[in-house]
């Protein structure tokens, strides 16, 4: 079944990443589960990434792959806002920060959505995150004016997701 095979290949991840096993016969960087991802999707840890990278520098095209919603690994990592993740994989080849999904999501939509919805006490981003952001704004300004599929900015996304701090970062 496509659950079975979905929870081997999460487990095959997860054991290559907690035993930071790099080796070309172990890791298929080219190997996808039932839903067009590979092991770029489900890593959680951007040193990891680095180090696989590092390891298959011939590799670095898969990067740029996309699973069967249209997200690349670093639209799927904002989406579930794994900031440390984010920091790597912008910085690697092939890696497209204005990219978008099938829907017109870019990475301001995906984070504007997955902010952890405990309260911040001043509603603001730890200076890393703004570090990231200000990062991928650098390069492609225009994030703040794109509207994806249903003609929300990011903005709008981050006020009707009820995350103030994405709000009061792109007011700034």
């Amino acid at each position: 079944s496509s659950e079975t095979a979905k929870s081997d290949f999460m487990q095959r991840v997860a054991m290559q990443e907690k035993e930071e096993r790099v080796e070309s016969d172990y890791l298929n960087l080219h190997e996808f589960d039932h839903k067009g991802r590979s092991f770029l999707y489900y890593t959680t840890s951007g040193d990891y990434i680095k180090k696989c990278v590092e390891t298959h520098s011939n590799q670095s095209t898969f990067t740029s792959h996309r699973d069967k919603n249209g997200d690349s690994a670093l639209l799927y990592h904002a989406k579930k806002a794994r900031w440390d993740v984010i920091n790597t994989l912008q910085q690697l080849p092939g890696v497209t920060l204005d990219d978008e999904n099938r829907l017109g999501s870019s990475i301001l939509h995906q984070l504007a959505r997955s902010h952890v919805k405990t309260p911040v006490p001043d509603n603001s981003f730890p200076e890393e995150k703004r570090i990231i952001l200000n990062q991928i704004l650098g390069q492609h300004d225009k994030l703040l004016s794109s509207a994806d599929i249903c003609q929300q900015t990011a903005l709008h996304v981050a006020a009707l997701s009820g995350n103030q701090a994405m709000v009061q970062f792109m007011c700034e």
